[in-house]
């Protein structure tokens, strides 16, 4: 574990390490951010933000707004003196999935930028002050748009990715593209559910893009289906390829079912049964780690019981092998 939650929260939100700009998210009980700074990757202090309990972005007072229960970052990265965040948020409403209501559906995406990391003034959208929407009944992403990563194009543009839920609880990554980063065109899905005893085979969540040399590669989140529960999904994290990061190729880990990092086994105790929120850094001598939350196996059956952690898996270059870094 690189840094321990001491107050159990919902197990649906996440903490996320960041980039080559060493900082990263954590979200708490309510959850807003807290930023942190880093010397090395692997000892961290919290840095107390202007917002609610040291956060730096907290649900915006507004309750017609799109983000007025709940906040959660996707991306962020610096571009001159300039931060730019990339979250999502849901409201107050109730959305039927599976057999339960539940708050704070659907999730939209937004923006943000900051001159120091800690004030944040939010970008406006056209959707209740989101920049990307749910979509309508019936589409890939009809629960939620959530989780954005941005990234420019050799051209200009901006290509935004995301992922989506639907009422039969299928996760799939999409994309839309913009010409200035305040207004997005969404475009389709990308990658969705993979074949049946997958690890992912009820979909592609969180997911952290890089490019390497004319290679994109994608870190993500696969789900999977439980026999146990109508709603839960065991998460783990694989690999996929692409020429052009539109067409999209999974690529087999030696991991069970495929996966590249798998959860910790049933009854095993560890932090860090199910995995999720891929993030990786190269490092400058061509190594990897791979930040990423784990929560631990839960006893009883509500969220609450959930217990968040960010951790570190590290490898000697190989996108598909990995090992896991055990914290003094």
């Amino acid at each position: 574990r690189i840094v321990e939650r001491r107050q159990q929260h919902d197990g649906h939100c996440v903490a996320q390490a960041a980039q080559l700009a060493r900082q990263f998210d954590a979200i708490d009980p309510r959850h807003a951010h807290v930023r942190q700074d880093e010397v090395d990757g692997l000892r961290w202090e919290r840095v107390p933000g202007p917002a609610t309990l040291g956060a730096v972005l907290d649900p915006h007072p507004d309750p017609a707004r799109f983000d007025s229960s709940h906040v959660g970052i996707g991306d962020i990265w610096r571009e001159g003196d300039l931060y730019w965040m990339w979250y999502f948020g849901g409201d107050h409403s109730l959305q039927k999935i599976g057999p339960m209501e539940i708050k704070g559906f659907p999730m939209a995406s937004g923006g943000a930028i900051s001159r120091d990391g800690l004030h944040w003034q939010r970008l406006e959208g056209p959707h209740r002050g989101a920049m990307l929407a749910a979509g309508a009944a019936g589409e890939f992403d009809e629960i939620m748009a959530a989780w954005p990563q941005v990234l420019q194009l050799e051209d200009g543009t901006w290509r935004m990715y995301y992922h989506g839920l639907d009422r039969r609880q299928r996760y799939t990554m999409g994309w839309a593209e913009s010409a200035d980063r305040l207004y997005w065109r969404k475009r389709g899905p990308l990658l969705g559910p993979g074949a049946t005893g997958r690890f992912d085979d009820a979909g592609v969540a969180t997911r952290h893009i890089l490019r390497f040399g004319s290679d994109w590669v994608m870190f993500y989140e696969g789900c999977r289906k439980r026999p146990d529960s109508p709603i839960e999904v065991d998460r783990q994290i694989g690999v996929a390829t692409s020429r052009d990061g539109l067409d999209w190729q999974r690529v087999d880990g030696p991991g069970r079912d495929g996966c590249v990092l798998e959860q910790a086994p049933a009854g095993s105790g560890r932090w860090d049964h199910q995995l999720g929120c891929p993030w990786v850094v190269v490092m400058p001598d061509r190594t990897l780690r791979l930040y990423y939350i784990g929560s631990n196996e839960r006893r009883g059956g509500s969220e609450l019981d959930t217990v968040n952690q960010i951790g570190l898996a590290v490898s000697d270059g190989d996108w598909l092998r990995w090992r896991r870094h055990e914290a003094d």
